[in-house]
């Protein structure tokens, strides 16, 4: 049997994070990615239970699955000073614990390349391992 095709895209979570699922389902989308923050900025505002509760409704009426959520483009576990990388791996476990409560979602990083021009490297990996 043939796996179902996983078609999606970044889908905006503007007006709460459940009315991700509409618009993924409305553009054809079988799965999508989502920013559980402002991928610019290092803040990020904690879901309140109406947040979660909604989420969860619209994710059990829904047919776009997997979700995947996107770190902030800021983060860089690639950091070559230790101080640096210390900060960005907390950043990323802040995160991480905004979409806790929603449920166990897959990560997605940004790749990045470290700042040490000597020893160009790409480098992408998981807060969590």
């Amino acid at each position: 049997m043939t796996p179902p095709l996983l078609l999606g895209t970044h889908v905006s979570v503007a007006g709460g994070i459940h009315t991700a699922f509409d618009r993924a389902t409305q553009t054809g989308c079988t799965t999508m990615q989502v920013f559980v923050k402002n991928a610019s900025q290092w803040k990020a505002k904690p879901l309140g239970s109406s947040d979660i509760e909604s989420y969860k409704t619209a994710c059990a009426g829904a047919t776009v699955s997997p979700v995947v959520a996107h770190a902030a483009y800021l983060i860089n576990l690639c950091a070559v000073r230790p101080e640096t990388l210390s900060s960005h791996v907390t950043h990323s476990k802040m995160s991480s614990g905004v979409v806790k409560p929603l449920t166990s979602w897959d990560w997605s990083f940004t790749p990045a390349l470290t700042s040490a021009p000597e020893k160009p490297r790409v480098c992408s990996a998981s807060p969590d391992r």
